[in-house]
C-alpha cells in the first residue's frame, strides 16, 4: 500500500494541439505470464478529474497507491501463495493520450518496475484469513481500501475485530483509521465532552502517522476531529 510517482511529460511541439491525458488502468504480471488490470480500488489519478490538459514541453505527475493486497481477495489471481512465501511481480501504468479533438485515443505505457512483495507476518496472514471469511456476508471489504469510505456501522463489528486481535497487521492498522473515522463523524461536534474517545482518535493518528506505510499515513489527515 505505498506509492507510485509518476512524471507525464510532452516533448512535442504542435503547439496549437489539444493534447488531452487521462489514467485508464495499472496492469501486473508474473514472471512471463501476460498483463492482467490490477483491481486498483484505491487508483488515485493525480492529474485531476478525467481528462486533463498538457501543453507542449510541460509535464504532469501525481502518484498512485499500490494495491497489493486487493490480489489476495481473488482467487482467480493465484497470489495466496505470496502471502507465505513473497515473491516478485512487474507493474507498469496505463494512460489515454488523444491529439486534439475528434481523434482516436493512443496508448502509452510507463516503464515497467519490479516490486518486491515481502511474506506476510503471522497477524497479517491471519487477519486475511479473517477477512476472507467475513467478506461474503460484508461487501464492502472488498474495497477495504477505497479512496471513498465503504465505512458502515452494519459492518462495523469486523474492523472492531480486526482491530483488536491484529493490532500489528496492516488490516488492523487500516481498521483501526476506520473507527476512529466513525467516532470522529458521528461524535465531532461533543467530542471535547468524550476525553477517552478523543484519546483513542489522537493514538490511531499518532499510530498511521508512524506506521511507515503511505496509505495509512495519509489516512490520518482524515481525523480533523481532534484538530480542534
Amino acid at each position: 500500500m505505498n506509492k507510485v510517482h509518476f512524471v507525464i511529460s510532452n516533448t512535442l511541439s504542435r503547439e496549437k494541439t489539444n493534447y488531452t491525458i487521462r489514467f485508464i488502468r495499472s496492469e501486473f504480471r508474473l514472471k512471463a505470464h501476460p498483463w492482467m488490470t490490477m483491481p486498483d480500488m484505491t487508483s488515485y489519478d493525480a492529474c485531476g478529474g478525467n481528462d486533463a490538459a498538457i501543453r507542449p514541453f510541460d509535464s504532469l505527475q501525481g502518484f498512485l497507491y499500490v494495491p497489493l493486497y486487493n490480489l489476495y481477495l481473488d482467487d482467480t489471481f493465484r497470489m495466496r501463495s505470496f502471502v507465505t512465501t513473497g515473491g516478485k511481480i512487474d507493474y507498469r501504468l496505463v494512460y489515454a493520450v488523444r491529439y486534439g479533438l475528434g481523434t482516436a485515443d493512443t496508448f502509452i505505457y510507463s516503464p515497467t518496475i519490479q516490486i518486491g512483495v515481502p511474506p506476510a507476518t503471522r497477524q497479517d496472514r491471519a487477519a486475511l484469513r479473517y477477512v476472507i471469511q467475513e467478506k461474503s456476508t460484508c461487501g464492502e471489504l472488498q474495497y477495504f481500501f477505497a479512496d471513498a469510505d465503504m465505512t458502515t456501522l452494519r459492518c462495523l463489528y469486523v474492523y472492531e475485530y480486526l482491530a483488536k486481535n491484529f493490532p500489528d497487521s496492516l488490516l488492523g492498522k487500516a481498521s483501526a483509521h476506520k473507527i476512529a473515522l466513525v467516532n470522529c463523524l458521528m461524535n465531532n461536534q461533543d467530542l471535547e465532552a468524550l476525553p477517552k474517545m478523543k484519546a483513542a482518535v489522537i493514538k490511531t493518528r499518532d499510530m498511521l502517522l508512524n506506521s511507515g506505510i503511505s496509505y495509512l499515513q495519509d489516512r490520518a489527515s482524515e481525523l480533523v476531529c481532534v484538530n480542534k
